[in-house]
Parts: structure tokens; C-alpha cells; sequence
């Protein structure tokens, strides 16, 4: 479980700055690097590490032309500000949002297509957390805005296991005006909100086509964002309960759009 409190000042200048930006983790390094789509910079590594582990990383860091920065546990904590690198560290270019035209043209060429939208989703675990779960369960792209949004940096591909490698993630700077275009293109919008009125899941028959949206726990979704949706939803929860985490409710609802759309 991450730990509950913030990170420092000195780690979020680390993660928010892209000139000392790191990610760090195996998992979370080899995926990024084995996925070949989040540029790394530098790629620095516990020389202790098993043989087999070495030689793929200089297979797979002469492919993708990354510089390989032989090092040790000691110094890898000292440059990540972290015990948890597990002996690997990457030294990363900005990440590569995919562009709204990107967005577009991806939901013009499907006749099924399921697309999260998330509003001011502020930590990034919980960002991680839904990118995971949506990539998992056939989510086709989440798009985000600039403002007071976690954007995609290493907690974010730390908690997502690094599949922000694999699921486009679109950042624009005005979620409503893009929303506006993208129901142009046939799509049915669903609002998920807590109000009494709010249709339950579990009665919700999911269009073909499709944008989910999902605000923070803290603010919810913004009126501008609801008053565009077709219908408002929420999940049928005992009365003892309020409301769930938003990546807890980002996955149940992301699991029954693509129960409905059959999986595929």
C-alpha cells in the first residue's frame, strides 16, 4: 500500500520537473523500457543485479538508444530519494500525451469504444490506480485536463505498475470544450455522481459508444462537465457507505461497461 502521506517538496520538485524527472521500481522500469513508448533519457542500475537482468537491459537500452549508467543500491537511493528502486532508476524525457486529434481519430474508427474521462483526479496513486484498472478492462483512452489534475509522472506510472505505456492518455486544457467536440462524434456521455437521483448502475444499459466521466472525491464532477452528460449514475452502495475511492469506483464501472460490451 502507498504510504498515506504527501510526498515532500524536494520529491515533487523530483517528479514534477522534467529535467530531474525519475521513475523507479522494476516493474515499473522494465515495463517503460520493454514498452519502448516513454522515452528514458538515462537508465541507471544496481550492478548486483542477476546477470540475465543485466544482459537484457543493455539489449534493450542499445535498441532504444538509452545511455546505461552502471551504478549501485546506495547511490540509486541517494539520486531517486527512495529505498524502493529495487536496483533500477530512469532518468525520463516528458511523457508523450497522446494529442486530442490522436483521440478523435481513434473513436472515429471503432464502432465500440469505451473512453474515460477524469476531473481534477489531484493524487496521483489514485491516477495510477485508474489507469491500470482501465487499461485492464478494455478502456480504449482516458482524457484528463491540465487543472488541478495529477498528470503522469512516477508515482502515477509507479502506482499503474508503468501501464501508462500502454492506454492513451490524452491532456487538454479545457475538458469541457473538448467534450463538447467529442459528443459530435455519437457519443452517449454518463456523469458518475452521488445524488439521489442518480440512476444505479446495475440499471444502466452502456451505448456501443461511449465517454465515462469521474470527478475527485474532494469536488466531484464540475457542473459544466454533468450538464453535458445524457444520463447520471452511481453505484448501489450499502447506506453505511458514502461514497468509494475514485480509483475503487473508476474500476467497477470500467468493469461493467466491458462486461456489457462483451469482453471484447
Amino acid at each position: 500500500m502507498p504510504s498515506s502521506h504527501p510526498p515532500s517538496k524536494s520529491k515533487l520538485e523530483l517528479l514534477d520537473n522534467h529535467q530531474r524527472c525519475w521513475i523507479w521500481g522494476k516493474n515499473t522500469v522494465l515495463e517503460t523500457l520493454r514498452a519502448g513508448y516513454w522515452k528514458i533519457w538515462e537508465l541507471h542500475y544496481d550492478h548486483s543485479l542477476p546477470a540475465s537482468v543485466i544482459q537484457e537491459l543493455t539489449m534493450l537500452a542499445f535498441k532504444l538508444k538509452t545511455m546505461l549508467v552502471k551504478s549501485d543500491s546506495l547511490s540509486l537511493e541517494k539520486q531517486c530519494k527512495s529505498k524502493e528502486h529495487q536496483g533500477f532508476i530512469a532518468k525520463m524525457a516528458p511523457f508523450p500525451y497522446a494529442s486530442f486529434d490522436d483521440l478523435t481519430t481513434l473513436i472515429a474508427s471503432k464502432q465500440s469504444c469505451s473512453i474515460l474521462l477524469l476531473d481534477r483526479i489531484q493524487d496521483p496513486f489514485n491516477f495510477g490506480g485508474i489507469i491500470r484498472s482501465a487499461a485492464g478492462l478494455g478502456t480504449d483512452a482516458i482524457l484528463i485536463g491540465q487543472n488541478a489534475q495529477s498528470g503522469v509522472n512516477s508515482l502515477t506510472a509507479r502506482a499503474s505498475s508503468g501501464i501508462v505505456n500502454h492506454i492513451p492518455i490524452v491532456r487538454v486544457p479545457d475538458l469541457r470544450e473538448s467534450l463538447t467536440k467529442l459528443k459530435s462524434l455519437q457519443l452517449s456521455i454518463y456523469a458518475t455522481s452521488g445524488h439521489k437521483n442518480a440512476a444505479l448502475l446495475n440499471t444502466i444499459s452502456f451505448s456501443p459508444r461511449h465517454i465515462i466521466m469521474i470527478g475527485s472525491e474532494a469536488h466531484g464532477l464540475s457542473d459544466d462537465l454533468i450538464s453535458q452528460a445524457h444520463a447520471i449514475i452511481k453505484i448501489p452502495l450499502s447506506s453505511t457507505v458514502e461514497s468509494l475511492n475514485a480509483a475503487v469506483a473508476a474500476g467497477i464501472i470500467c468493469y461493467e461497461a466491458q462486461r456489457q460490451r462483451g469482453f471484447a
